[in-house]
């Protein structure tokens, strides 16, 4: 063989071999690269990222550079059994060795720690802290202020407290006394304060919230309606005023005129109609009206009597004379037993006298004239028993009398 043939083999032979070699080395290669793909890396994520309550519904504030949760609940709630939903980035969350879910319920009282375990088992503790809100309750039910007329009234939709006073009640320096739900109330029960004109309470929850009230102090109006003096010039005697019937009753002169009388009317009131000295017929009873500071009225029928018929004590009838009791300012006098009703205006006078044989009676004596007789006139109770007694009186046994009023 010639020289430069050899070359040219192990030429060709060294060529060969570098191809083998990069063949080889490409098959490795790509079998590294398959190798590596197959490979699955496992994940490190641990995190909570939400986290809420449906009932009630509050959504906590995740903190993840502390790994802390915060909800804050309204007041009055039960935490004691709290199921929380959340969202998480690994495989699992426990609370101790109980594995949650979004309807796991939690005490809540103290705070829970939440772990999160990742894929590649790895772990992260979330502490969840539930706050009770504190109460927002701020209302005044009770405003009462000594000597007040009626129940106070409490208005809860518009806050407003309505109070009101006796008539002619001093208001410049009055003590509430406040029940409130809250912290506090200003000003404070039992401050004296001034109620010439609204006063303004504010409540305080323990929140911290307010709520105010306005409280409105109302004098009463006078409610006195009444006739106190009622006269008509010539009258005889006085004016009888019954307060109790509300009637007035006027003696007039036998004979005298009633169709235009000016009574001269005193009040406390408002107001009377028919005004006083306002002229009036009287031949029938007439009504007066008495209106109060406050509205309200009262009527009063004043009757104005002929001094000749006036006061008819009613009619008797002569039983008997005797000479039963011993009366102590005229002893031994004679009395005449009659049946005798008496009318409404008929005490005057009471004493008591020992009657024969020693029984004690009470007397009353009634009226001190008949017809034109002097004469007066008594009620015996003997043991529960009326007896009507006339003293100092002749007339006819069986006759009967009319009775009319006297001086007593």
């Amino acid at each position: 063989m010639k020289p430069m043939a050899k070359k040219s083999v192990t030429r060709l032979r060294a060529a060969m071999l570098l191809l083998v070699l990069i063949a080889v080395t490409i098959t490795q290669s790509a079998s590294a690269v398959v190798n590596i793909r197959s490979i699955t890396v496992k994940g490190a994520s641990k995190a909570i990222t939400a986290f809420r309550f449906t009932n009630p519904a509050v959504t906590g504030t995740v903190t993840e550079s502390n790994h802390t949760i915060a909800l804050t609940v309204p007041y009055g709630t039960n935490v004691q059994a709290l199921k929380a939903t959340f969202t998480t980035t690994g495989t699992s969350v426990k609370v101790g060795l109980a594995t949650q879910t979004s309807d796991t319920p939690n005490n809540f009282t103290n705070e829970v720690t939440y772990t999160v375990t990742a894929e590649d088992g790895t772990t992260q503790d979330y502490v969840v802290t539930v706050t009770v809100a504190r109460n927002p309750a701020k209302a005044i039910t009770a405003f009462s202020i000594s000597g007040q007329t009626g129940t106070t009234v409490i208005n809860e939709t518009n806050h407003t407290i309505a109070v009101t006073m006796p008539s002619g009640s001093a208001v410049t320096s009055l003590q509430p006394n406040v029940t409130i739900t809250g912290a506090s109330v200003g000003p404070t029960s039992g401050t004296a304060k001034d109620f010439t004109n609204p006063v303004t309470y504010t409540v305080t929850a323990e929140d911290g919230t307010t709520q105010d009230y306005v409280v409105t102090v109302t004098v009463a109006r006078n409610p006195a309606k009444a006739i106190t003096a009622f006269s008509i010039s010539g009258q005889t005697g006085t004016t009888a005023i019954n307060e109790t019937n509300h009637t007035i009753a006027v003696t007039m002169p036998s004979g005298s005129a009633v169709t235009s009388l000016q009574p001269n009317v005193t009040i406390t009131g408002a107001s009377v109609s028919p005004t006083s000295g306002t002229a009036k017929d009287f031949t029938n009873p007439v009504t007066y009206t008495v209106t109060a500071e406050d509205g309200t009225t009262q009527d009063y029928v004043v009757t104005v009597n002929d001094a000749a018929t006036a006061y008819n004590y009613g009619t008797f009838k002569v039983i008997a004379y005797n000479y039963g009791p011993t009366l102590p300012w005229n002893a031994h006098q004679p009395l005449t037993q009659v049946e005798y009703t008496p009318g409404t205006d008929s005490v005057a006078y009471a004493t008591t006298a020992t009657v024969w044989p020693q029984h004690v009676y009470e007397l009353t004596k009634i009226g001190t004239q008949l017809v034109q007789t002097s004469v007066s006139v008594y009620k015996l109770n003997d043991n529960g028993t009326d007896k009507w007694f006339l003293y100092n009186f002749v007339g006819t046994q069986g006759a009967e009398y009319t009775i009319r009023p006297g001086n007593y």
